[in-house]
């Protein structure tokens, strides 16, 4: 049974979630409520089954027309499945985001390097998990109360509903944050100090937006996590902000090949300034996986030697962007 503080950890739960992201999770009980079978529910509202099984898994937002619909098959509320902002196709990027990725694109840096043929991952990951799921709301009982003030802070931040309140210096952000938060529960984290580092970069404003790695110039290939297959032209979810004079775009969980094979780094990061790019790597140091000090090295040369590790009792602690800005720029000077 749930103790008082974890009860209200758990009411955190459906905050954290988008809007769309809930309607789906209440039209997943909805259909098993009442026996239907996704191409049995499919066949009642017009659309197909793969559709019903990409809303009930998270990978597709539901429509309006169809939410509607849901709603006379169930005999449900009228408003229950359609009180959430609907948006067609992917919102606007902010224009300091086109300027980051503006600078970045136009930079002078090292030729990126050729996805060389060793086969699929021996270990391989999934690129995305199920956005149904909300990774964040135990962050309190696990990590303590300071990490789960920061992702109510970040919540703040980023409302789902409603207009975004304007920030100086940074326009207006549009209608909520539905994507953005569909992005960050899609993420395959690893660990609890993962999730509270994109939690930290989040809270710097940075938007967080589908990009491709090779179209940045990515010195890393990036590769399917499951496959091994080239897709530096795919878009994967990154933080993209500007630091004075410095783009970034910081890509979490970001599969690349290396000549021995796969790495999953805990954050690839490319950043320009000056008309220089860097391809750099923010890994997240700590037992039992960062023990071996040897391999930890073949990793770093692996990478290419632009690795910052940051232990993981930093995490969380003020003055970690600061640190790892000035990384960045020691690597660009």
């Amino acid at each position: 049974m749930l103790q008082r503080g974890e009860k209200e950890s758990f009411g955190e739960a459906l905050s954290m979630l988008s809007p769309l992201t809930k309607i789906a999770r209440m039209v997943l009980k909805e259909r098993r409520k009442s026996k239907f079978s996704q191409r049995q529910l499919a066949a009642k509202v017009g659309c197909s089954q793969p559709y019903v099984a990409q809303v009930e898994t998270g990978k597709r937002p539901i429509s309006k027309r169809i939410a509607e619909k849901m709603e006379v098959v169930f005999g449900v509320k009228p408003g229950k499945y359609t009180w959430a902002v609907f948006r067609r196709g992917r919102p606007p990027r902010g224009a300091e985001a086109r300027q980051a990725l503006r600078l970045i694109s136009l930079a002078t840096g090292k030729a990126p390097r050729v996805l060389e043929s060793v086969g699929p991952p021996r270990f391989p990951r999934a690129d995305r998990v199920s956005g149904l799921d909300d990774q964040f709301w135990p962050m309190g009982i696990h990590l303590g109360e300071e990490a789960a003030r920061q992702v109510r802070q970040l919540e703040a931040q980023r409302p789902r509903r409603g207009s975004r309140p304007r920030v100086p210096g940074r326009g207006q952000r549009g209608p909520g944050e539905e994507h953005y938060w569909r992005q960050l529960n899609g993420i395959p984290y690893h660990s609890w100090t993962e999730k509270l580092f994109q939690v930290i970069v989040g809270l710097t404003g940075a938007e967080l937006m589908g990009v491709s790695p090779g179209l940045l110039g990515c010195e890393l290939p990036s590769a399917n996590g499951s496959t091994g297959r080239d897709s530096r032209k795919r878009a994967y979810p990154a933080f993209v902000m500007q630091h004075g004079d410095m783009a970034v775009a910081m890509f979490p969980q970001r599969c690349v090949g290396t000549a021995h094979g796969y790495r999953w780094p805990d954050t690839l990061v490319v950043a320009a300034q000056g008309g220089r790019r860097v391809t750099g790597v923010v890994e997240l140091d700590g037992d039992p996986f960062h023990g071996n000090r040897d391999a930890e090295k073949r990793r770093d040369q692996e990478l290419g030697g632009n690795v910052l590790h940051v232990d993981a009792s930093e995490v969380g602690k003020p003055g970690l962007m600061a640190r790892i800005f000035s990384w960045l720029g020691s690597l660009l000077s």
